[in-house]
């Protein structure tokens, strides 16, 4: 092997130095300075579960509204939902030149809500099946389901007599 070759292999095989007053011995080990993009790029993202997460927390902690980004289409028609049922009191989108944002105003109706994954695909006969397993009592609550109507409450799924798939839950 030649100087430079050693040179560059010894360099690589040292830990590189750290000032932080975390760190006891100055230094970081190779492995944790650097990420691939590989590593990156692995990270799943799920628009509405951030959206029911925003919404969960603000109605928790008292607040009065909160605000949601980015927007989509499906959050805006289940924001729509829950408005309909009295779980919000109203929203408005704000173009902000990328993906948009929901300003969500709160009544503080909500106890709990989240996204039910994965999107299970739900027949007509078996809605009560589902909603005594994400629903805490009957006839309280609701779940939102995306069917060929569109997105709509299992209530309003059974009455059309269809069935879709499992979108998100409020009560």
């Amino acid at each position: 092997m030649d100087a430079p070759a050693a040179d560059a292999a010894e360099e690589s095989s040292e830990d590189t130095e750290c000032i932080c007053a975390a760190s006891a011995s100055g230094t970081w080990p190779q492995s944790l300075v650097s990420r691939s993009i590989r590593e990156v790029s692995e990270m799943q993202s799920d628009p509405l579960n951030d959206a029911m997460c925003v919404i969960k927390n603000a109605s928790l902690n008292g607040k009065a509204d909160c605000t949601i980004e980015p927007s989509s289409k499906l959050i805006g028609r289940v924001l729509k939902v829950m408005q309909d049922y009295g779980y919000i009191s109203q929203f408005e989108y704000v173009e902000d030149g990328k993906a948009g944002k929901f300003h969500v105003m709160l009544d503080g109706a909500i106890n709990d809500c989240g996204v039910i994954k994965p999107r299970y695909s739900v027949k007509v006969t078996d809605v009560e099946k589902v909603e005594a397993r994400f629903l805490p009592a009957q006839d309280f609550g609701l779940l939102i389901m995306t069917t060929t109507a569109g997105v709509i409450t299992q209530e309003r799924a059974k009455e059309l007599g269809i069935g879709g798939k499992l979108l998100a839950y409020v009560y």
